[in-house]
């Protein structure tokens, strides 16, 4: 996550804290209105660790993009979206697409095969 990458969001949300992670060290800044964290999104245990107790109105999951990386971060991240809040995955891939299938509680599992497993 380059600082171009990041700074849209910021010019597209003039009142809002910003804020981002990945797993390069070179992608870390901070400044008035972004905070970046260093984490890997797929692991739960990173989560927690870098974001602490955070909510977010709005979370852009820009990551890598791949099926089984874009359930991990969701089941890790979609608990911090407050009520009414949007959770957004970016490139989702067209063979990806029959590999989501989410729940009634927006838990996503992935098919492989005719299986379902979480």
């Amino acid at each position: 996550m380059e600082r171009s990458g990041i700074g849209p969001w910021q010019e597209y949300f003039p009142n809002a804290m910003i804020y981002g992670g990945d797993v390069q060290d070179d992608t870390q800044f901070e400044d008035e209105r972004i905070k970046t964290f260093l984490f890997d999104s797929t692991s739960l245990e990173e989560c927690n660790n870098a974001l602490g107790d955070l909510e977010f109105k709005i979370i852009i999951d820009d990551g890598l993009h791949t099926g089984a990386a874009q359930i991990s971060t969701f089941n890790n991240l979609y608990k911090r979206v407050v009520p009414g809040g949007l959770y957004v995955i970016e490139d989702i891939w067209q063979n990806n697409i029959r590999e989501l299938i989410v729940d009634k509680e927006g838990v996503i599992y992935s098919m492989n095969e005719g299986d379902i497993a979480v």
